[in-house]
């Protein structure tokens, strides 16, 4: 059953649809036998109260509920509507960029578990007659298999609903050690996503690499963390953890794929194996997880077993 909050919603979207769909106005007595949650109300004075609460609500959300007087043989009839030309955006227009950026912006949040709204947003927009070009369409982008922190979702839930969270953390070259957080928030720099907050344990702020977070997530009761006044993130992240060793990745790939990996190490289409030289360990991790079943690390060990653990989270979300 929905909670109350995700019932609230629904009924106000519900009395949106309503009163946008009606020219002349909706008179209370309509309402009070259409609205599910306003039929269920136990007397008239809790529907009027509601009702009361919903239409004030709807109004401090910007949404122009008016009062009209409605065609009927009594003069002190009134009703509700919604003007649609008051309410509705106008017309919109996109650039062919702007519409890859929309695109790319759906396939990103996908990794985060986002899917559904943001591809949910490309099918608004082409359901108004805004026609998504076929070069923003048909980005040309290589299939990649989505591959991001498994541990993101459930951070971001974290930080919206106030929650303090613990989980296993890894350094690199060090086995994993357990943290207890109250998150603030969470940035992206240089490729990598951070979450900043306090570690309770150690009393002072820190920043933690998400990819470097392992297994799940923890999270205890909402509106449990209070984020300082005037905390700025970015300037608590900094220039983020020292950059791994370079060294050189030796990979087994599948002929006539991972182009972009092949360029870079100026390896032939069909090469069986290639030698790929990186600065960041962990960064090249996350790449080449990307690609699943058509890159095999062989060498260094780390980078194959850091690539695994990734692989084992996808496959557990």
């Amino acid at each position: 059953m929905a909670g109350g909050a995700t019932r609230r919603s629904e009924r106000l979207l519900t009395l949106v649809f309503v009163l946008l769909n009606s020219s002349r106005g909706v008179s209370r007595a309509r309402l009070r036998s259409t609205i599910p949650d306003y039929v269920a109300s136990d007397s008239d004075q809790a529907f009027e109260r509601m009702f009361e609460r919903d239409k004030d609500a709807l109004r401090e959300l910007g949404i122009p509920v008016d009062t009209v007087q409605l065609e009927s043989g009594y003069d002190d009839e009134w009703g509700y509507r919604i003007d649609p030309r008051a309410y509705e955006l106008p017309d919109l227009t996109f650039t062919t960029d702007e519409m890859v950026a929309l695109e790319l912006a759906a396939r990103a949040w996908s990794a985060a578990a986002l899917e559904g709204p943001a591809s949910a947003a490309l099918r608004k927009l082409e359901s108004v007659g805004l026609e998504v070009p076929d070069d923003a369409r048909g980005v040309p982008v290589e299939p990649r298999l989505s591959a991001s922190d498994p541990a993101f979702p459930d951070l971001l839930r974290a930080v919206v609903d106030k929650r303090a969270v613990e989980f296993s953390y890894r350094k690199l070259g060090s086995t994993p050690e357990t943290r207890h957080v109250e998150p603030w928030g969470l940035v992206l720099r240089l490729g990598h996503t951070y979450l900043v907050g306090l570690d309770t344990d150690r009393g002072a702020t820190r920043a933690f690499r998400v990819s470097r977070i392992e297994g799940s997530v923890k999270a205890g009761r909402p509106d449990a963390v209070t984020v300082p006044e005037g905390t700025d993130l970015r300037t608590l992240v900094g220039d983020g953890e020292p950059e791994d060793a370079s060294g050189m990745a030796r990979l087994r790939v599948v002929p006539q794929r991972a182009m972009r990996l092949r360029q870079r190490a100026g390896a032939t289409p069909d090469a069986a194996e290639i030698d790929l030289p990186f600065r960041s360990l962990d960064r090249l991790e996350r790449e080449l997880a990307a690609y699943g079943p058509d890159v095999l690390v062989i060498d260094p060990p780390e980078l194959r077993a850091a690539v695994i653990r990734r692989l084992q989270g996808v496959l557990s979300r």
